[in-house]
Order: C-alpha cells, then structure tokens, then sequence
C-alpha cells in the first residue's frame, strides 16, 4: 500500500530573501550544487521538513516556502540544499515519486529533483543519493558522501524532460513527474514515464531518507512528493 507524505499544509512560511545575483552569472557553467557541504546550518525549517543548506554561508542565502491549494512553492537566491522529513526513510524494495513545476525566473543551468538513501543529514558524514533535472532538458545522477560528491550520470539530455520556452511569462509552467525505483539489484530513474536510466545498486547510498533537492536560483511548485511500494517496477 502507498504512504503519501502531502506536502500541504505547513503550519509556518519561512523566507530569507537576499538581491539577485548580479547580472551576467547566469551565463557561468552550468552547476549541479553549491560549493561542499561546509557545515550543518539550515536557512528554515517547519515541523515538517528539515532544511540544509550544501554550506554554512548558504544559510541566510535567500530562501522561501509557502504553500497554497496548488501545492508548495519554493524560492531560492544563492540557497542549494534539501529538505526531508527525519521519518520519511525508505529501505529494500520502493519508490520516490515527486511532481515539480519549473516557473519562469528559474536558472536553466541550475538542477532541481529528489535524493533517496539519506543518512547522518545532520552532521558532516551525511551521505545520499540524488536525481536531479535542469530546465535545459538534462538530467544528473550523482551522489554526496560527507564533504565531495561523485558523479554516476553526468549531465544528458533526454527528450522526456519538459522545459519551459524561451519566451515563458507569468502563468508559464513546465511540469515533470520524477519517479526513481530501487530493487534489491537495480536502480531506475524515470521522468514523465520514460526510462532513462536503469543501472546495478552497487554500492550507491540507497537504504535512508528521501527528500527533495533544490540548487540555486530557482522558482518551483512542488505538487506532490510520495515515498511508496512500487506500483509498477522496472523489469
């Protein structure tokens, strides 16, 4: 049977706003995540969701969530980090299943998604595994283990990844649905139905907290975010 975790209602909005970076940054490099996690420090936190931010300066950074009918709206300046529920943990055999909106204002190059085999999130051995989108059509498959991550797909394009267009005004919104598998032998990321990856578990942190990760820069409506029996797994 599926455990829904419903984003709604938070009963408190936290919101640290800092200026927009200035101009001519969003044309760096494409990023996945703020610098390593330096310290433990969160920007908010609500008694549903932990938040922590990648670094201790990231903790005042600019970050805000509110939540509405339409699910919950998250707002980032320089803030990357995630939020999880300490009891939301998920082992053996399951599924993680979040639906997101990219809202215009987003940085393209900036990733947004869910991370699953969380542990030690609060103290400098925290370790997961985390699947990200970015608004450019790419995904990424990395993992953190205290302070460095490492990468396991970098960067690919892959045509099920909606965007927004060029042109988005208010009201524009891309939505994606991010489903990530585990079984005993496998792993498999899917986005919007379609398979894009399937790999061995080998030695990826999978067993642990699920939660969500969002980096900098970015505008969202999460919709939904369930930890779950598999309702169909990947063969």
């Amino acid at each position: 049977m599926r455990r829904r975790h419903p984003l709604v209602p938070f009963s408190l909005v936290a919101a640290l706003f800092l200026p927009s970076c200035a101009g001519g940054q969003d044309q760096a490099a494409p990023t996945d995540s703020a610098p390593p996690a330096a310290g433990i420090d969160a920007p908010a936190a609500t008694p549903d969701w932990q938040v922590r931010a990648d670094a201790s300066h990231d903790a005042d950074a600019g970050f805000a969530l509110a939540t509405s009918e339409a699910g919950t709206r998250i707002t980032t300046s320089r803030f990357s980090g995630i939020l999880y529920r300490p009891d939301q943990a998920a082992t053996g055999t399951y599924e993680v299943l979040a639906t997101i909106d990219v809202l215009p204002g987003s940085r393209r190059s900036e990733g947004y998604g869910i991370f699953v085999g969380g542990s030690g999130l609060d103290g400098e051995g925290q370790r997961y595994t985390y699947f990200l989108l970015r608004d450019d059509g790419k995904y990424l498959v990395k993992t953190r283990d205290g302070g460095g991550t490492s990468t396991v797909v970098d960067w690919t394009a892959s045509s099920a990844i909606r965007t927004l267009p060029s042109s988005a005004a208010e009201g524009d919104r891309a939505s994606n649905t991010i489903v990530v598998q585990v079984t005993p032998s496998a792993i498999t990321l899917l986005i919007n139905g379609e398979r894009v990856v399937r790999r061995p578990r080998g030695d990826l942190a999978l067993e642990g907290i699920a939660g969500l990760r969002v980096n900098h820069g970015l505008e969202l409506q999460v919709q939904s975010f369930d930890v779950a029996a598999p309702s169909a797994p990947a063969e």
